[in-house]
């Protein structure tokens, strides 16, 4: 006869069964949350949420409705609104006879005041021209969000790139303290040995971690450049450019002549001086025409009066001088905004395209010439210490070399694409997403493109 089952044991079994698919559950669930958050995203993705969502580019843009209203009132027929007048009287007339009648009588009129010197034209030019310059100043803050966006993104792809690096020299490292251990219990290599090829290999994983730690800090950036949720890690796929560019020296000076921000400095320039013709012109009075109508009761019958009135004010004590000296300043200022703008741009240009070409060398030499070798040199090395021909110093110095290396490299890529970016950027091309994906050239820069 089978043993008889106590009614706690069950009732512990079946809340032991609960329990464990309660886990299972909630770790399925916490599996399968963050890959549902997770956004995997290209450079241009990346752009399209930046311009469509970034706070500043908003912010620009509310400056156009202020720089359009301005321009739709100066191109209004005329400046001065017509101002309409009425007006009610109470008259006591004396009568022949003796006495006095009342009549009460009113009136209507309409006056209009006209500029003179210039005015409205130098308004509208004034006008025209700040709008252009907030358009300009809107594009320029649309390709700063683009290239901050770029920076953070090729920033990410440097880590990621990194940590791969950094995950298989640690798995090579943690296959060599095994081999050093089977080797030192074999009793052909010392305990020296052991232990310092397993120093190395928690060394590896702890720069590991560390690295994770970076990536996940330079994602959380990323995100924020981007206005995504706090919460949101996105990932980023694409590979940094191992090419020149394709465009010469000359090219970038020339566009750099038309940069968003030159443009908008000029466009300042012109408003600056079309304010200051306004204040001069302004000197000269204003002409008030009015028209006034009034039907007149008298005695024996009713009188229609017709006047029309000049006025013009005398300039005896002020001048409009104060407003015309600020408006000078204000010339001079943007002037002087527009010459330091015009000597920094064609400056940064040239400095940022020695810097493209001194890295781009030195990538394509450790590319082609040096990291080949010390790959060659790692997977020899391994194979010896297998075989007992080398011992763990002269492994770990062969292995310490070939990261070093690619480590060296992937900060040259990156660094010459951050340059190239920032190139670009300063001489007004337009072209971030380009910097990440492309194919390397075989031929070498031409010496007129210098």
């Amino acid at each position: 006869m089978p043993a008889r089952v106590p009614p706690n044991a069950l009732l512990d079994k079946w809340l032991l069964r609960i329990r464990l698919a309660l886990a299972s559950l909630l770790v399925a669930t916490a599996a399968v949350q963050p890959a549902a958050a997770q956004q995997v995203l290209t450079l241009e993705r990346a752009l399209e949420i930046a311009e469509r969502d970034h706070p500043a580019l908003l912010a620009a843009r509310t400056q156009l409705g202020v720089a359009e209203a301005e321009r739709k009132e100066a191109r209004a027929p005329l400046w001065n609104n017509p101002q309409l007048s009425a007006d009610a009287r109470r008259r006591s007339l004396v009568q022949p006879g003796g006495g006095y009648i009342t009549r009460s009588d009113s009136g209507i009129g309409i006056s209009q005041t006209f500029e003179i010197g210039g005015q409205p034209g130098a308004r509208r030019t004034a006008t025209q021209a700040a709008l252009e310059a907030t358009l300009q100043t809107i594009e320029q803050t649309r390709r700063e969000i683009r290239v901050d966006v770029a920076k953070r993104f090729i920033e990410v792809l440097q880590l990621r790139q990194r940590l791969e690096m950094e995950q298989a020299g640690a798995e090579l490292l943690r296959q060599a303290a095994d081999t050093v251990a089977k080797r030192v219990r074999a009793g052909e290599d010392t305990r020296l040995d052991g232990n310092l090829a397993l120093v190395e290999a928690e060394r590896a994983q702890a720069q590991l971690v560390q690295t994770r730690d970076q990536l996940t800090q330079s994602r959380a950036t990323f995100a924020t450049a981007l206005q995504l949720a706090p919460a949101a890690l996105p990932e980023v796929t694409g590979s940094l450019a191992t090419n020149l560019p394709a465009y010469r020296l000359d090219e970038l000076l020339l566009a750099a002549a038309a940069h968003p921000r030159l443009q908008a400095a000029k466009a300042r320039v012109r408003s600056a001086g079309g304010r200051l013709e306004l204040e001069r012109a302004s000197r000269s009075p204003d002409v008030t025409v009015g028209v006034t109508h009034s039907p007149e009761r008298g005695i024996d019958g009713t009188d229609r009066i017709t006047a029309l009135s000049v006025s013009v004010p005398l300039p005896l004590f002020r001048n409009n001088d104060a407003a015309i000296a600020r408006a000078n300043a204000e010339l001079e200022q943007s002037r002087i905004e527009l010459q330091v703008a015009q000597r920094d741009s064609e400056a940064s240009v040239r400095v940022l395209w020695q810097r493209l070409e001194q890295l781009r060398d030195r990538a394509r030499r450790l590319e082609a010439v040096a990291l080949p070798a010390l790959q060659e040199n790692q997977r020899l090395s391994l194979a010896a210490l297998r075989a007992g021909e080398i011992n763990v110093t002269q492994f770990l110095l062969a292995r310490r070399q070939t990261l070093d290396a690619q480590l060296e490299l992937a900060a040259a890529q990156g660094q010459a694409t951050l340059t190239q970016l920032e190139l670009e950027a300063a001489a007004g091309w337009d072209t971030p997403a380009a910097v990440v994906g492309r194919q390397a050239p075989t031929d070498p820069p031409t010496k007129d493109a210098r």
